[in-house]
């Protein structure tokens, strides 16, 4: 028995009556199914991811009475499916490479001793393996359904409980669909990779974090196929399956073949580019040109509505959130401006879709920049406005 099994054994005692002395209950057997994390087979990382694990789980079994409160926790992402990233940097040594985003459910999402234990997990974690680790903190009847979210989707397909009951996601979502994923979704993952496109913007306006850079185009690159995928209620949890169903549309919509195939082979296998910062600039352009292609062929078809171009998207007084009541938008505005003392506009509208707004005036050429919606910036150029959208982002993405 390893650690972990050991910690996991005595949360389990403590559960009961806090007497782990009467009752012995033995930790579940690990499922034989168990991602391997990556594409291809990679044992010594793998055993970095593993041991990251059990030091989780002992750092959550310190204290029995805060374990008590922690239901399971959820390995998500590309290494919870089982195609993480490798990255091999020039002298051909690997590393990972994609973020590992944990769930920590919960009855008590709000306890202080947790929100102190997720920051301990996130410090530790993103010390130790060199990439960034999240924690969320949710009670399990918030998320929506799978056929409802592409995140909760993903998560319910490919996932590892590396805390708790194997089979705790697989009991309550036992054959997610992927087919009734509705449009909203598709606009959501281009928002958040379109905002992905802004910040890289910005890190190339000021000569830094190349990585970063190649990365959010790497991710637009694959969002762009999966939007088109999610539209035709062909979206599916890996990739390797949505590049197949990608080639069978055989009309390559919007012209994105190529690049979908460069966004795969990113995530099969990414790798530090060659593109100098000029290059850089001009692919970014480039890229959010489409980004405003696809974003307004899903909200047409996601609203009904036909849009001409950006502009009229921007300006239109349509309502970008007809889902929820017209009544209720203004509330949003007067909550955050009691929290924040500001408010994203219009407030006739949900504050998400005035970001909506604002990320067309900020990938543009064009458009005039955003204060319309999140206010005036702190200085000059559209870099400027990269800490009040990201407050906002981070608040409603």
């Amino acid at each position: 028995m390893n650690l972990m099994e050991i910690i996991i054994q005595k949360v389990k005692i403590y559960n009961k009556d806090g007497n782990y002395k009467t009752e012995t209950v033995m930790p579940p057997p690990k499922p034989p199914d168990l991602p391997r994390f990556f594409v291809e087979p990679n044992q010594a990382l793998a055993a970095r991811l593993e041991a990251h694990f059990e030091d989780l789980g002992a750092r959550i079994g310190r204290n029995p009475e805060l374990a008590a409160k922690v239901e399971a926790v959820v390995l998500g992402g590309g290494y919870g499916r089982g195609e993480g990233g490798i990255l091999t940097d020039a002298e051909g040594s690997e590393e990972l490479f994609n973020d590992l985003d944990y769930f920590l459910f919960t009855d008590h999402p709000d306890d202080g001793a947790l929100r102190a234990l997720v920051h301990e997990l996130e410090e530790r974690g993103t010390a130790d393996l060199g990439i960034d680790v999240e924690v969320k903190l949710a009670r399990i009847d918030s998320l929506p359904r799978p056929e409802d979210s592409m995140m909760v989707y993903d998560l319910a397909a490919g996932h590892v409980v590396v805390y708790g009951d194997p089979d705790y996601l697989r009991n309550r979502w036992p054959d997610p669909q992927a087919a009734e994923i509705p449009l909203a979704e598709a606009a959501r993952l281009l928002w958040n990779r379109g905002t992905g496109l802004y910040f890289a913007s910005c890190r190339i306006a000021q000569r830094e974090d190349r990585r970063f850079v190649e990365r959010n185009h790497a991710k637009f690159k694959l969002a762009a196929g999966d939007a088109l995928l999610c539209t035709d209620g062909r979206y599916h949890w890996s990739f390797r399956e949505r590049q197949r169903r990608f080639r069978e549309l055989g009309e390559n919509p919007f012209g994105i073949g190529a690049i979908y195939e460069e966004g795969i082979e990113f995530k099969r296998s990414p790798r530090d580019g060659t593109l100098g910062w000029e290059e850089l600039a001009e692919e970014n352009r480039s890229l959010s040109r489409l980004w405003a292609q696809l974003f307004l062929h899903v909200e047409s078809k996601r609203l009904g509505v036909c849009f001409a171009d950006a502009a009229a998207y921007v300006g239109g007084r349509e309502r970008r959130s007809p889902e929820i009541p017209r009544w209720k938008a203004p509330m949003f505005a007067v909550r955050d401006f009691i929290r924040y003392r500001r408010w994203v506009g219009p407030v006739w509208d949900y504050p998400r879709t005035g970001l909506f707004r604002s990320l067309f005036c900020l990938l543009s050429e064009d458009l005039p920049g955003p204060e319309r919606f999140i206010g005036k910036p702190a200085g000059s150029g559209r870099a400027a406005w990269e800490p009040t959208y990201k407050f906002w982002w981070e608040r409603y993405g």
